[in-house]
């Protein structure tokens, strides 16, 4: 079994239904928690496990079991970590929740997550959504050869809440071109339809996400660019030196479910 770690309850488990149908294999067997706190809560409360030090002898699934059941939630109750193959974890940068003073701590704190959460097969795989998982609608008309460019700033993101600057900013008013049908009275015709869609509209996103990472880690557009050029720690390591860090205080905008799919396939489909 595969556990998926969501920061959030509602467009993560969704857009991860069609991820799952779309381009996992048929015989893996999610599991679906939701976390509900940001990095920054979860990274307060992993640090009194004092794993960060010790990181070989760390339970990751123990762990999140201890804390999702503290928050009431069982769904990893009667799990061993033994069931559990690949752990993966979805999170917001979230930059502009922050003064300046800790937005730098915290920072730092990201680093060290990202350092202990780079490996799905041990203590889990970490990814960042910059500034948020509402990054996947900030798109023109898919393929949107713009992409690359694409920066939001810290004052933008506290002056209006980028859920409305995506919603403003997007060509899709919803997240339905990226879904798949949940009618059940809906025809087999037109399942199939939006499935096709849905797919082509996330082969999009995938080249899109991937050359993006490449132009921020190593300064070009590149979708053949090796998947160690833009791991999640050198992304954010260059997010905060090329534009978190600088006197406008951005980030590049970027999603994360592309970037895992690109990861876990170890290539682009079709490319």
């Amino acid at each position: 079994m595969i556990l998926f770690v969501f920061e959030g309850s509602k467009r993560e488990p969704r857009l991860f239904e069609a991820i799952k149908e779309i381009f996992l294999p048929r015989e893996i067997e999610p599991i679906i928690c939701t976390y509900g706190c940001n990095i920054y809560k979860l990274y307060s409360q992993i640090k009194k496990y004092d794993v960060f030090d010790d990181k070989e002898s760390v339970d990751t699934v123990s762990i999140l079991k201890d804390l999702l059941i503290s928050k009431g939630d069982n769904v990893l109750k009667g799990i061993n970590p033994s069931d559990i193959s690949e752990i993966f974890l979805f999170f917001d940068y979230d930059f502009h929740h922050h003064s300046i003073e800790d937005l730098i701590s915290d920072n730092e704190h990201i680093v060290e997550m990202l350092k202990f959460f780079d490996d799905e097969t041990t203590s889990g795989k970490l990814y960042i959504n910059y500034p948020m998982i509402e990054s996947i609608r900030y798109t023109k008309c898919l393929p949107d050869n713009e992409y690359f460019s694409y920066t939001v700033t810290r004052e933008q993101c506290k002056s209006e809440d980028f859920k409305n600057i995506s919603h403003s900013f997007s060509h899709y008013k919803s997240l339905d071109h990226l879904l798949l049908s949940n009618n059940p009275k809906e025809s087999d015709e037109k399942k199939t339809a939006k499935l096709s869609t849905a797919k082509n509209n996330w082969l999009h996103l995938v080249r899109m996400n991937v050359g993006k990472a490449a132009y921020i880690c190593v300064g070009r557009d590149d979708t053949h660019v090796s998947k160690d050029l833009i791991s999640q720690s050198l992304i954010f390591k260059s997010q905060l030196t090329k534009y978190v860090y600088r006197s406008e205080c951005c980030v590049s905008v970027l999603n994360s479910f592309p970037i895992f799919i690109y990861d876990y396939l170890r290539a682009i489909p079709g490319l």
